[in-house]
């Protein structure tokens, strides 16, 4: 049995650009607001010599400063396998293309 990898990669691309396009209009922020977030967190996180603190503080900072609905885009993060900044930028916004 021969196995069509270009078919398989095909499919592949089709179902992640169909992941990425729910992901996206799920988040309950505009796609301006989460790439200007990650790219704040990413700015402080380098900063951090720490590395970060293990909670979501740079991305909860940004959302209240920016008068966003901060409950709802940390829940929504956290359902997505984001339980702390660095897993903001790791799980989520790969997404982005930011």
């Amino acid at each position: 049995m021969t196995i069509d990898t270009k078919n398989l990669q095909e499919q592949y691309e089709e179902v992640e650009a169909l992941f990425i396009a729910e992901l996206k209009m799920s988040l309950p922020i505009s796609e301006a607001d989460a790439i200007e977030m990650f790219r704040y967190i990413a700015r402080y996180l380098r900063k951090d010599k720490r590395g970060g603190n293990g909670k979501l503080k740079y991305s909860a900072k940004f959302l209240l400063d920016h008068h966003l609905p901060a409950a709802r885009v940390l829940t929504w993060l956290k359902n997505h396998g984001a339980y702390c900044d660095t897993e903001v930028l790791y799980n989520v916004a790969y997404c982005f293309k930011w």
